[in-house]
């Protein structure tokens, strides 16, 4: 895996917490709400790690929202909820006082449209800090456990794939809402990234 410099980590972890701000300021449109955001957390690691790094955060079966990617940069790129958060968002968004016990075909359609929102804001915004431009394919929604979600993922043409998982953690009216945004890279498309201008400044600010 490649090895990032504390620099490139800081300049990776800044572009992420910006991006997650913008996907946290059209979230707060859409459910008419503010939200308060935390420091996101920032790993890397290869994808096969994923599911046993993440597992203690999201274990069991979680709601995904998944997209792939190309152009610029080619690659997958996920929101992850468990079953409590995407319910609390859910009831957000629809008003209704408490959330669901179950969910019917409308509110699976709701989840993926508002991961949907949220993913291309973040993807959007991290292309365009790199100068890059990506084309996002249609939303899949899946409910399933971490391990069989990343396992049906492409192996990509060169076979290694790396992971940049984002711990979101924010607070909507009284709710205290967790998502997991992983963005998945070929190894050249990780390349590409960490070879962008924002990487080579001398000097950060």
């Amino acid at each position: 895996m490649p090895t990032l410099p504390p620099d490139h980590l800081d300049a990776l972890t800044e572009q992420v917490n910006i991006c997650s701000g913008r996907a946290a300021q059209v979230l707060s449109r859409l459910l008419n709400r503010r939200i308060l955001l935390n420091v996101p957390e920032v790993f890397l690691c290869p994808l096969e790690e994923v599911p046993s790094r993440m597992d203690r955060l999201v274990g069991g079966e979680v709601f995904s929202v998944h997209q792939h990617f190309n152009g610029d940069l080619v690659g997958d790129i996920f929101l992850l909820l468990r079953h409590r958060h995407a319910f609390a968002l859910l009831a957000l968004l629809t008003g209704d006082l408490h959330p669901p016990v179950s969910l019917n075909a409308s509110d699976y359609e709701a989840l993926t449209e508002m991961g949907n929102i949220v993913l291309t804001a973040f993807l959007g915004n991290f292309a365009g800090l790199l100068g890059m431009r990506v084309y996002l394919s249609v939303p899949q929604f899946r409910v399933d456990t971490l391990r069989a979600i990343f396992r049906l993922l492409p192996t990509g043409m060169t076979g290694v794939r790396y992971a940049v998982v984002v711990r979101v953690r924010f607070r909507v009216s009284s709710e205290q809402v967790e998502g997991h945004i992983v963005l998945v890279l070929e190894a050249g498309s990780l390349q590409d990234v960490l070879n962008a201008e924002i990487f080579a400044q001398p000097e950060r600010t």
